[in-house]
């Protein structure tokens, strides 16, 4: 498995991808082959044993492509290799120098694991060769999925819908934690403060500014993450005239992190681009209701008016209109947390993606796994 980082990284690619090495381990224990995981950022250090116990390997490059890539290609041209995960697209060309297919031992197979945006684009030509002559693609979401044959020209049969799940370190709420949240109110975001991505933090701020008024005596906007774009945003906040209430916590502990989610009235965060939307799963699994832009892979994760609520991306006076609402009919605040808590019980569990995992696997190499 060849991966951009794994260990020594917090975003949500790195987070799924703990998550797929795990279940991938967990299928070669049951099949009797070794999985050896290539982290091409990883500096070796944080190997976390949760994830990727013995007798599967680590291997951490410190962002050597050269290394990685002579690694791989050497991996893949040794007998008895069945098969190559790429878990990102800027990965998967050195598929294109696998052995061919009527070579001896004839060529492993590989499959690319497509997260959303970087495949929502036209793709350099090495980068689209890489998805067409792959055996398989496992988009996390219809929506890329679709988004992928479309722009790519890859073969629909060749796709394998995986969405993502809850990292099995999560502990998913009880079921009366909906009705459960701190006094004062909050509501929280969480996400990496980059300057000019989507993640819609400045919306929400400018959105909770509006709303204030409105709100309970006492409600704050609590901001957690780290980035550059952290100043631009405690300047806003205070533009508009409402510093004392949001917090922009910067990057915080695990622990820190599940108090936050069991605590918070609604989680926001009316990004676009997601290609999932991990993070509300995070919010879903703790009785959490949503709000969010209804775009991308986010229409897959979080259901209009049943577990959250969608927005307009950028729709400041929509999303503060919605933080108004739920503040002020906390009932209806729980059942959108409760529902949201049965659809992660259905559908996102880490049990649930180990076994897709380990069904596409076997179909990638049937009877050699």
């Amino acid at each position: 498995m060849v991966l951009p980082d794994l260990f020594d990284h917090v975003g949500g690619i790195a987070r799924i991808s703990r998550a797929t090495v795990l279940a991938c381990h967990q299928h070669a224990e049951r099949r009797g082959y070794r999985l050896t995981v290539h982290a091409l950022r990883d500096t070796g250090h944080e190997h976390d044993e949760t994830y990727l116990p013995a007798p599967s390997r680590y291997r951490a490059y410190n962002g050597s492509r050269a290394r990685l890539a002579a690694a791989v290609l050497a991996s893949a041209h040794a007998p008895g290799h069945a098969a190559t995960i790429f878990g990102h697209v800027n990965l998967a060309t050195l598929g294109l120098l696998f052995p061919p297919r009527l070579a001896w031992p004839p060529r492993s197979r590989y499959a690319v694991i497509l997260h959303g945006i970087e495949v929502w684009s036209p793709l350099p030509r090495a980068r689209r060769a890489a998805l067409r002559f792959a055996d398989a693609l496992w988009p996390i979401s219809h929506f890329t999925g679709d988004r992928a044959t479309t722009l790519h020209g890859v073969e629909r049969a060749r796709l394998r819908i995986i969405p993502n799940c809850l990292d099995p370190s999560f502990t998913l709420a009880d079921d009366d934690a909906a009705a459960r949240r701190d006094t004062p109110p909050y509501f929280l975001a969480v996400t990496r403060l980059e300057p000019n991505t989507p993640k819609g933090v400045d919306h929400t701020i400018a959105a909770f500014a509006q709303a204030a008024p409105d709100l309970p005596e006492g409600t704050r906007l609590v901001i957690a993450g780290a980035g550059d774009d952290h100043a631009r945003l405690a300047r806003l906040a205070n533009v508009l005239g409402v510093g004392e209430q949001v917090e922009l916590a910067g990057r915080v502990s695990a622990q820190r992190l599940d108090a936050l989610f069991r605590g918070c009235l609604a989680f926001v965060l009316p990004s676009a681009n997601e290609g999932f939307g991990l993070v509300f799963v995070e919010a879903m699994s703790q009785a959490r209701p949503v709000i969010a832009a209804g775009s991308g892979g986010t229409t897959e994760v979080v259901v209009h008016g049943k577990t959250g609520v969608l927005v307009d991306y950028g729709d400041v006076v929509a999303i503060a209109r919605e933080m108004t609402a739920l503040a002020s009919n906390p009932d209806r605040a729980t059942q959108l947390g409760a529902a949201g808590l049965a659809r992660v019980r259905r559908r996102f569990t880490f049990e649930r993606y180990a076994g897709d995992i380990a069904g596409a696997l076997d179909h990638l190499v049937p009877g050699s796994l």
